[in-house]
C-alpha cells in the first residue's frame, strides 16, 4: 500500500485548475455542513485525519484521499472544477472512467 502524503498532483495541478491548490481549500472546511463536524469533533470521525489544516480519508492500510469541501471558488464550485479538470485530463472517456479516477485521488 502506498501512502500519500502530499497532494495528488494529476488531478490537483494548479496551474491546470486555474486555482492554487491546495491552498483554495485550507480553512475552508467548516463552511462544510459535514466536514466542520469532522473538524470540532475529530475523535469521532475516525476514519478522517487532519494533516497540516487540510482533511484526508484513511483508506485501506496506509494510504488516504484529500476530502473536498462543497465550497465555492468564485463564482464555481472547488468540486466542478475538479470533475471538470478530471474529465478533461482522461480524454473526455466519460463519467464511469472520470468517477473511478476521482476515487483514487479525493473524496466528498
Amino acid at each position: 500500500m502506498r501512502l500519500r502524503t502530499s497532494i495528488p498532483t494529476s488531478v490537483l495541478v494548479s496551474s491546470d485548475l486555474g486555482m492554487p491548490m491546495p491552498q483554495s481549500i485550507e480553512g475552508r472546511y467548516s463552511e462544510d455542513v459535514f466536514f466542520c463536524q469532522v473538524l470540532l469533533k475529530p475523535t469521532e470521525y475516525k476514519d478522517f485525519e487532519v494533516d497540516q489544516g487540510l482533511i484526508y480519508l484513511k483508506r485501506d492500510g496506509s494510504s488516504r484521499v484529500l476530502c473536498i469541501p462543497d465550497v465555492l471558488i468564485g463564482s464555481r464550485r472547488v468540486r466542478e472544477i475538479i470533475i471538470k479538470h478530471a474529465h478533461s485530463v482522461l480524454a473526455h472517456l466519460g463519467a464511469r472512467k472520470t468517477l473511478q479516477y476521482l476515487r483514487e485521488e479525493v473524496w466528498w
